[in-house]
């Protein structure tokens, strides 16, 4: 059995060698598509992610235009209230003036008024002399009334 035995073991060995290669590949082939399939699914997130910080800029960008436009908005609005503040002091130094003419011209008709009631006080005296005048000493006639005033009869 010599040669011819060797070479049977060797055919042996070499077909436990190649079962032994074959399970190898196969554990290779198996981590090499575990590994594609990582590569795969890595690929994905990635390209996820970028999609994802593309969408974040772009809103990042409108952010900043509606910020702009927020801005101009408020900076037109502290100009308005600027302007109505100021025609609020305006109106406010009118008022005050007004309030002082209103208190002149309150004064000036109280002074009036009583002016009026001295007046009409002077007025009712001196028609009581009037009628004392015009009765006289004593009784007057109507006679004598149409004499010296024909017109008032």
């Amino acid at each position: 059995r010599g040669a011819g035995g060797d070479r049977q073991m060797s055919s042996e060995a070499m077909a436990k060698e190649l079962e032994y290669a074959r399970g190898k590949l196969l554990e290779l082939r198996k981590q090499a598509m575990s590994h594609k399939q990582e590569a795969i699914d890595a690929a994905a997130k990635a390209e996820e992610a970028a999609g994802r910080e593309q969408r974040l800029q772009q809103s990042e960008k409108t952010l900043k235009a509606e910020n702009t436009k927020l801005q101009e908005s408020l900076s037109a609005a502290e100009a308005e209230l600027r302007k109505l503040r100021a025609a609020v002091k305006t109106k406010d130094e009118e008022l005050g003036q007004l309030k002082d003419e209103a208190d002149k011209t309150t004064t000036l008709c109280k002074e009036l008024s009583q002016d009026l009631r001295e007046a009409q006080q002077e007025r009712r005296q001196l028609v009581k002399m009037l009628e004392k005048y015009h009765q006289g000493p004593g009784p007057r006639l109507e006679s004598q009334d149409r004499e010296t005033n024909p017109r008032q009869h």
